[in-house]
């Protein structure tokens, strides 16, 4: 991933922290992204339908 962007955001599975990892997965930004919560899970699946990698 040499020059490619990277966030890493917390609370992606709903709420503010779900909405900033939208947002980055637009721009082009490879996530990791954690929760306690499962739906994590699903949030990742859904964020890289934007065309990035997701590991959550």
């Amino acid at each position: 991933m040499k020059n490619e962007k990277l966030a890493v955001v917390t609370g992606a599975s709903s709420g503010i922290g779900k909405e900033l990892a939208k947002l980055c997965a637009k721009d082009g930004y490879h996530l990791i992204i954690a929760a306690d919560e499962p739906a994590i899970q699903q949030a990742a699946a859904a964020l890289g339908s934007h065309g990035v990698t997701v590991e959550a």
